[in-house]
């Protein structure tokens, strides 16, 4: 399985792990679990070659956990982060997460982008939100994890225009 065989592919869950390191990089892998179950890392490239993997132990659901923290929703360095990353959502395990999240669930992959000299594509899906992940930040930023852009204009504003979608190369 490559990188274009995820087009079409539903998302049946997001699975994120995250480990914390006071005054070092934070660390954050996120989990795609497929149609059948079948569990992949967020691709490179267009080129990647797809490995079935299971995740780290410590990987959590963000479906599950959104319901368990409604309530910090709006807290005020949510909304900082958001202003400062020009992200509307960023999921760390134990991080916020609002009602919003829930509608990544079940969406279909439907392309991908890459960005020359990033380290991780971009998933687009079906309702326009695109989805990728940071590996390592310095802590205290809360950028390691999942990142979420509910728009291509959001993702623009962060990343620009210079990239490529698979579905036009």
């Amino acid at each position: 399985m490559n990188t274009q065989d995820l087009i079409g592919q539903q998302i049946q869950d997001i699975l994120v792990w995250y480990k914390m390191e006071p005054y070092g990089l934070d660390e954050g892998e996120v989990y795609l679990v497929l149609d059948e179950g079948k569990i992949f890392s967020i691709p490179w490239s267009f080129d990647s070659r797809l490995i079935e993997e299971a995740p780290k132990q410590g990987s959590r659901s963000i479906f599950g956990e959104s319901k368990k923290r409604e309530s910090e929703q709006n807290s005020i360095w949510s909304s900082i982060k958001k202003a400062l990353y020009n992200i509307k959502y960023h999921i760390l395990n134990d991080g916020p997460i609002d009602r919003e999240i829930l509608q990544l669930q079940y969406q279909k992959i439907v392309d991908f982008i890459v960005i020359e000299d990033h380290s991780v594509g971009f998933i687009v899906l079906e309702n326009g939100c695109i989805i990728t992940e940071t590996m390592m930040a310095p802590h205290g930023l809360g950028r390691a994890g999942l990142n979420l852009y509910y728009s291509l204009e959001e993702f623009e504003k962060s990343y620009g225009e210079d990239y490529i979608r698979l579905s036009k190369s």
